[in-house]
Formats: structure tokens, C-alpha cells, sequence
């Protein structure tokens, strides 16, 4: 047998070996779910998961909660925590249940406290008979979108200055940077950086957002007002007067 006929199995191999573990390492930073509590109020089931790893040494926690009703999905929300890149706990969450939902309060070493609102019923996002556009202050990063406040209304007939949304994407959003730079969303590979860890983007920065999609907005609903936006771009220009 030629020592090159033995060579090549044996490469592909462990060629196969090295992309099973990284693929592996991929899923369990990014995807894996560890679940971190169950609580149940008669017919209605929460439970509480940190999706994938702290960011490493000292990032934010990816979270998830889900709001089950006569064992359906009734509503559920991602969200971070800023914990110091520490796993995160029960003692970390205050549960309170509420006539039509549940509401959760997080605790993180390096924020203040949050309180997240999930509903048993959601009316759904309805798309809008024309695109809207805003601008507001990007918040963070969410799984599949992100959070933000409007800091200029511009057109809009939706959306009031103050107003603070949760942007979903869909295969139609694409995203424009500062340098002119375009990217889609999702990513064409599982290998891919997440769309947050290519655009780098900071609390406070301004972005203008295209909604082709939105529920009925709730003034005091918070982050619980959803809409689906298209192009998002990047448009925290600081302009100097020369004068």
C-alpha cells in the first residue's frame, strides 16, 4: 500500500475531527440553553435559560424567557444581563405573576435592575400599509434584534419621541454601517460572526430605522412595543459648526 493512499484518509479525518469541535465550541458559547428555573402559576409555566456563555472574560449573559399557557407558547423575550461574565443563577431573577402575564425583574452586577413583562395573549405584528422611518438610540442587542428608544420621530406616524421599541429581523433586514458597509441578516454560514459581534455597535449611538411591520404601540408597554424593521442604518454623525 503507498504511504500516500494512508495519508490522506488520515488527514481527512482528522480534518473532520478539528470542524466537529469547533463547531461543537460554536454551539455551546452561542446556542446552548441552560435552563435556570421553572416556575408555575396554575395553567401558566415560565421558565428562565442563559443561552450559550458569558462573553468572555467579563461579558454580558444572553438570557431567554418563556411564557407557556395550557401548554402553548403564549409570548417570550431575549434579553442580556451585564453579570461581570459570571453564570447566572435563580437568585438573579424576582418573579411576579400578574392577571394577564408575568413579570420578571433581573438583577446583574454591572446594571440596574430590569423588569421584563411577558403577556399570555399578543395581538401579533401587523405589517404597515407603507414603510415607516425614525431615528432613535440604539440600547442593545437582543437574540434576532435589538432595543431602542426614538430620539426623532421624523415622519413617522407610529411612534412618539420616547418611545422604546424592540427591532425584530427577518431575512428581508440588512443593516449600514458608518464606512458605507452593508450587512445581511442572517449570516450565510453557521461559522459566521452574530450580527452584533460584526456591527459593534454601542448604547447611544443613533441609527436610522425602516419599520415595515409593528404592533399596536402601548405607551407604557417599554420594550414590549415590537416591530420588524428592514434597513437599519448607522447615522451617529457628529457635526462640528466651523463657524
Amino acid at each position: 500500500m503507498k504511504k500516500g493512499s494512508v495519508i490522506l484518509p488520515v488527514m481527512g479525518s482528522l480534518l473532520l475531527v478539528v470542524v466537529l469541535a469547533i463547531g461543537f465550541l460554536i454551539y455551546k458559547t452561542e446556542y446552548a440553553r441552560t435552563l435556570i428555573g421553572t416556575y408555575d402559576n396554575g395553567n401558566r409555566q415560565l421558565t428562565i435559560s442563559e443561552i450559550g456563555e458569558p462573553g468572555f472574560p467579563f461579558g454580558s449573559s444572553q438570557c431567554r424567557l418563556v411564557l407557556n399557557e395550557g401548554g402553548r407558547l403564549a409570548d417570550s423575550m431575549d434579553f442580556s444581563v451585564a453579570n461581570d461574565g459570571k453564570r447566572l443563577s435563580e437568585e438573579a431573577f424576582e418573579v411576579s405573576w400578574l392577571a394577564n402575564g408575568v413579570s420578571v425583574t433581573v438583577h446583574g452586577e454591572e446594571q440596574e435592575d430590569r423588569t421584563y413583562v411577558l403577556y399570555s395573549a399578543s395581538e401579533g405584528i401587523q405589517m404597515l400599509t407603507q414603510p415607516q422611518l425614525l431615528h432613535a438610540n440604539f440600547i442593545e442587542w437582543v437574540r434576532d434584534g435589538f432595543r431602542a428608544e426614538v430620539c426623532d420621530p421624523m415622519d413617522n406616524t407610529v411612534f412618539p419621541d420616547g418611545a422604546q421599541l424592540t427591532v425584530i429581523f427577518t431575512e428581508e433586514t440588512y443593516f449600514i454601517d458608518l464606512d458605507g458597509s452593508v450587512t445581511y441578516y442572517p449570516g450565510k454560514s453557521l461559522f459566521e460572526p452574530s450580527i452584533s459581534r460584526k456591527l459593534k455597535w454601542v448604547e447611544g449611538m443613533v441609527i436610522e430605522i425602516e419599520i415595515i411591520a409593528c404592533e399596536d404601540y402601548v405607551k407604557d408597554n417599554g420594550f414590549r412595543n415590537r416591530v420588524i424593521g428592514r434597513r437599519i442604518e448607522n447615522v451617529d454623525v457628529i457635526v462640528v459648526d466651523l463657524d
